[in-house]
């Protein structure tokens, strides 16, 4: 099970996405994207699938190997999926289990990504920030939510890494992993906008994080290792005082002591 634990957790992931439309039409909400007279939630299957993969999750040998596109795949199923509209619904044949269903949602949502190695999660929500999240056939207006839904759990992420770790913060995590993820982030967002602004806030106040813990000198060096053409490189850009997002490499310390007073709540 260890040896092929990325592959069952994508197998349950694909299982898990699939529940959600493979049972008989039962409401209007349902969309049948087959054509075949589906699209409802086949609740039974969904329950197996979230029990298995928090079953999984508990296990801190299969956690370790987890890499970071399969724990990305699964979140950004398990996130999307607590947009769904039938699960806020307070009647219908859904209403029932929703509650209980979201909860679960939200459960291995945090327990996978807090479980995982430390470098391995932020990889995979460095990635979640970067990019699009096509959104549910039913909810075509909800990308921004899902959007605000993986800045919460990645503000849980480094909230466990910065004030519940025992010794120095960033002292035991792979940094090259953590570095290569943040470069590839600033690259596709080099400033802040309207559209990226609370992806882009959470990805620089963790950046000062970093700085201030580990050092503008060793993040340099680390970058210099692990990313092609490191001196040309967005996140080089930014270590070594450059103006993109308004951040000074020089006075992240106390830019980072500050904005640590005004970080959003985390869940």
């Amino acid at each position: 099970l260890i040896a092929h634990g990325n592959g069952v957790v994508h197998k349950l992931s694909a299982c898990l996405n699939l529940s959600f439309v493979c049972s008989e039409k039962m409401d209007p909400s349902d969309i049948d994207l087959g054509g075949v007279g589906a699209g409802g939630i086949d609740v039974q299957l969904l329950s197996v699938c979230l029990a298995a993969l928090m079953a999984l999750f508990r296990l801190p040998e299969l956690c370790r190997e987890i890499e970071p596109q399969y724990l990305r795949d699964m979140l950004s199923c398990t996130c999307s999926r607590l947009l769904d509209d039938r699960l806020a619904a307070t009647q219908g044949p859904y209403a029932p289990t929703a509650p209980q269903v979201v909860k679960a949602l939200n459960k291995i949502s945090i327990q996978s990504a807090v479980q995982v190695p430390r470098a391995v999660a932020v990889s995979a929500l460095m990635y979640l920030l970067s990019h699009p999240i096509s959104p549910l056939p039913r909810n075509p207006n909800k990308a921004q939510k899902i959007t605000t839904i993986f800045v919460k759990l990645f503000q849980r992420i480094q909230t466990e890494e910065v004030d519940k770790v025992v010794g120095r913060p960033f002292a035991a995590v792979d940094l090259n992993l953590i570095v290569s993820a943040l470069n590839d982030f600033f690259t596709i967002h080099p400033v802040a906008e309207k559209d990226n602004a609370g992806q882009f806030q959470a990805a620089t106040i963790f950046l000062e994080s970093l700085v201030l813990h580990v050092g503008t000198q060793q993040l340099v060096k680390i970058a210099e290792a692990a990313i092609h053409s490191a001196q040309t490189s967005a996140l080089m850009y930014k270590l070594q005082g450059g103006a993109a997002g308004g951040y000074e490499a020089q006075d992240a310390r106390s830019r980072a002591m500050r904005g640590s007073q005004d970080e959003p709540e985390t869940f």
